[in-house]
């Protein structure tokens, strides 16, 4: 489960005054007019390749996992 409290980059016990100030700085730091826009957009960009990449290294376990409980339930059906 995500902890919204570790992306903002606080404490979980921070006052509410504390969590406004930190979530005007990063709506500062993500608007398009902002030199880190960029920096953002480019670091989304690199997570998700790195995701679809580690999903296409898994993928041929996991599908020989599935392909192999489905021979087991065909060969279940037929007995």
């Amino acid at each position: 489960m995500i902890d919204p409290y570790q992306i903002l980059g606080v404490r979980s016990n921070a006052t509410g005054p504390q969590l406004k100030k930190t979530l005007h700085r990063l709506a500062r730091e993500c608007h398009p007019d902002s030199g880190k826009a960029d920096m953002i957009r480019d670091m989304v960009l690199d997570y998700r390749a790195h995701a679809r990449r580690r999903l296409k290294e898994e993928f041929p376990s996991i599908s020989a996992e599935v392909q192999t409980l489905r021979i087991d339930a065909l060969n279940a059906v037929v007995q």
